[in-house]
């Protein structure tokens, strides 16, 4: 009941009660990082420890029943690839990182990969109000806001525990129509139970700018091992659309400015906005299925290009748009709070006067789309001739306007491949933050401790982590100490669970074909029903007296 309750909070999540299933919960030895250098190195895999002897046959023949038969059919498929088709899906992930993983747990991130980059290529529509048909954009948003939520100070959040799944943190209104990609993408995943919806959503984030174009996959390179949490979801952590995003970056995510200016930029070189979704409408290039060339800071410093507007949607699928005074024609516009669906600010269309609007949001129109004020279709088109209208969020004109970020803005403007090489390098930071965290905060386990994890009773999401010290006389492979024989360190336990648990399901395997021969034979031999045999005459008529009799 506290866990139901908790889901339903509009802030971060605190851990459950400990004292959530009958019997307690299970303990197993967590992945953790073993080493941050120029890299992140491979996390640990699970260890079981202190699980019931019922429990562990039950998980072992579970894993016998369900997962192991689809993971041979991942490996055989990987097997079966010819070595340019598996050498391209081995490309979105850190090389180091994939080649130390068993041949069954390679064979499971390529096929996600590989089901992704099937899906956004399929001709799957993210959006029918938008002026493209495509799912990529969303997919590398969903990365993107997926991972947008660590907080350094803390080592909260950021993409390491799959929290954007959760209801609580979808319902957040800068989430506002990712439904659909984290639908998608659990899809996908469960296909492949072994690998974690977070880790999904990073993947289909590096597979979407692929698909889009972005021309360094080198820079966005994959290291696994996020898991998924449950009953942690984070709000109002993403930076607003409105206000200056320097704060939130450097602060709570504790990127430079270039860094930041890198990431709004590249973020927002494709895909488009829905007035039904967050009230904003347009794209953000002409091209919003196409990275490159790079479009945005070149548009972005073309003076007497824009035109600002605020724009009322409304449910009915219409929308007004009204002429507005530039907000940065006097210098930096002061902070706005953050509207909600339902909330219209002060400068409400007038039509917002007589009929409630869904939300009314200012933003900067393309000065080649021209039209007047009034009331549109929002799966339609404003401008006269029919061009699709390109638009400005009041914090990417932050990026020209502030002092501190508009000289890198500039310098991506005329070295598109600096901005490229460093999109790329900021992204791959951006959504590797927190994964050598233990438990919900932090930023890993001291030298001579490791990482515990508590297992939901569905075995795959993590419920709370701690931090324990090691046995005596023994050295754990993890923590956040740099040793040098870490990487060695964490393929043998790797190598280690792996043979163990294959030494276990075959064992199991043994035990029940033993078992089923026993039993055939009881059944052979009951069924012969006391019979002497065939070389034996009948039983005569005192045999029979004395065994009614009960005799020997």
């Amino acid at each position: 009941q506290d866990r139901e309750q908790r889901t339903k909070r509009l802030s971060s999540f605190r851990w459950p009660s400990r004292d959530t299933d009958e019997g307690g919960p299970q303990i197993i030895n967590s992945r953790a990082l073993s080493q941050r250098t120029s890299r992140l190195a491979p996390r640990r895999p699970i260890h079981l420890t202190s699980m019931p002897h019922s429990r562990l046959a039950g998980v072992l023949l579970g894993l016998v029943l369900t997962v192991a038969p689809a993971a041979a059919q991942h490996e055989a498929w990987w097997e079966g690839l010819g070595d340019t088709e598996r050498a391209g899906l081995a490309a979105f992930f850190d090389a180091a990182w994939f080649d130390a993983l068993a041949p069954g747990a390679r064979a499971d991130y390529a096929r996600v990969a590989f089901l992704l980059e099937g899906f956004a290529t399929s001709g799957a529509d993210s959006n029918e109000h938008d002026n493209y048909v495509g799912f990529a954009p969303l997919l590398f948003r969903a990365s993107f806001h997926s991972s947008a939520t660590y907080d350094i100070a803390t080592g909260s959040a950021g993409s390491d525990g799959g929290t954007l799944f959760h209801p609580a943190e979808l319902d957040d209104a800068q989430n506002a129509c990712i439904e659909p990609a984290t639908t998608a993408l659990a899809d996908i995943q469960a296909e492949v139970p072994r690998v974690s919806k977070a880790d999904a959503a990073v993947i289909g984030g590096v597979v979407a700018l692929h698909v889009l174009g972005y021309p360094r996959l080198d820079l966005l390179r994959i290291t696994g091992g996020r898991r998924d949490l449950e009953h942690v979801a984070y709000r109002d952590r993403l930076p607003s659309a409105d206000d200056d995003p320097e704060p939130r970056f450097t602060a709570q995510l504790g990127f430079s400015t270039m860094e930041l200016v890198a990431l709004i930029g590249g973020g927002h070189e494709v895909g488009s906005a829905h007035g039904l979704c967050s009230g904003y409408i347009g794209s953000w290039t002409p091209t919003p299925l196409q990275w490159m060339p790079p479009t945005f800071f070149a548009d972005l410093f073309r003076d007497e290009y824009w035109k600002w507007y605020e724009i009322c949607t409304y449910k009915n699928e219409t929308a007004y748009y009204l002429s507005i005074d530039d907000p940065f024609a006097d210098g930096l516009p002061a902070e706005e709070h953050d509207e909600e669906p339902g909330d219209p600010d002060a400068l409400a269309c007038p039509i917002a006067k007589s009929k409630a609007a869904f939300i009314c949001e200012e933003q900067a129109i393309a000065g080649d789309c021209t039209f007047e004020d009034g009331l549109y279709d929002v799966g339609a088109t404003p401008c006269a001739d029919g061009r699709d209208l390109v638009f400005r969020l009041k914090s990417d004109f932050f990026l020209r306007a502030n002092p501190a970020l508009a000289p890198h803005a500039a310098t991506f403007r005329d070295d598109p491949d600096l901005y490229v090489e460093t999109f790329g390098v900021a992204y791959h930071k951006l959504t590797h933050l927190g994964l050598e965290r233990c438990g919900m905060m932090g930023h890993g386990c001291p030298d001579g401790s490791s990482c515990f994890s508590t297992l939901a009773p569905d075995g795959l999401h993590v419920l709370y982590e701690d931090c324990h010290p090691d046995a005596p006389g023994t050295q754990e492979p993890g923590g956040s100490g740099d040793r040098d024989d870490n990487d060695q360190h964490s393929r043998e336990w790797y190598n280690l669970s792996t043979s163990a648990s294959i030494v276990a399901i075959t064992l199991l395997l043994v035990c029940g074909v033993v078992a089923l021969g026993l039993a055939a034979a009881c059944c052979l031999m009951g069924g012969a029903g006391g019979a002497r045999g065939p070389d034996k005459a009948p039983a005569s008529a005192d045999e029979h007296k004395d065994e009614k009799d009960g005799a020997p």
